[in-house]
């Protein structure tokens, strides 16, 4: 049972799966986190959910801005 409070801007890695994701917003009314993977995707979990995963945190990977990054024809 995971025990690690989400933060906003803070990596994470589910360990089962390693996908690396950033918490991208929490409403604390709804109790809904909504992340983003590295490759873009955004998801949302709910408090509960949360609490299911298995995660590490982890610092933000060197190029995760790469899928966001304009070209220069941009």
């Amino acid at each position: 049972m995971n025990t690690l409070m989400p933060e906003v801007s803070a990596w994470y890695q589910e360990l089962a799966s390693g996908n690396l994701f950033e918490v991208v917003a929490i409403d604390e009314a709804s109790g809904s986190i909504e992340y983003q993977l590295l490759g873009g995707e955004v998801g949302e979990y709910d408090s509960a959910s949360w609490q299911m995963l298995y995660l590490a945190p982890t610092e933000a990977p060197e190029d995760w801005r790469s899928p966001y990054a304009l070209s220069t024809e941009d």
